[in-house]
């Protein structure tokens, strides 16, 4: 505990003799630290955010090889082996299109 008194001492004398460089380097601390939580909240806000349909717990992914269209999808709506009604999120333009 005698180390990190010592320590803070020593930091407080090292900020007061170049107060200008102080300022800067706090400044830009706080900076990086304001950018990097803004990044944050965005790619929060884009990445895992609520998808745009009713019922986001219930989305399926279908796969048939290597992709699955749309018009494989309305097969398998009207062989009664997907539910009526669901939303398919077109990953073209991101918007729900009602089924």
């Amino acid at each position: 505990m005698g180390n990190l008194a010592q320590d803070i001492r020593y930091t407080i004398r090292t900020l007061l003799r170049a107060p200008g460089f102080s300022i800067v380097v706090i400044l830009s601390i706080a900076l990086a630290f304001a950018a990097n939580a803004t990044v944050f909240s965005v790619a929060n806000g884009l990445l895992w955010g609520v998808l745009p349909v009713r019922d986001p717990g219930r989305i399926v992914m279908f796969s048939e090889g290597n992709s699955f269209s749309y018009l494989d999808y309305i097969d398998c709506q009207e062989a009664a082996l997907c539910s009526a009604g669901g939303d398919v999120l077109r990953a073209a333009d991101r918007l729900p299109e009602r089924g």
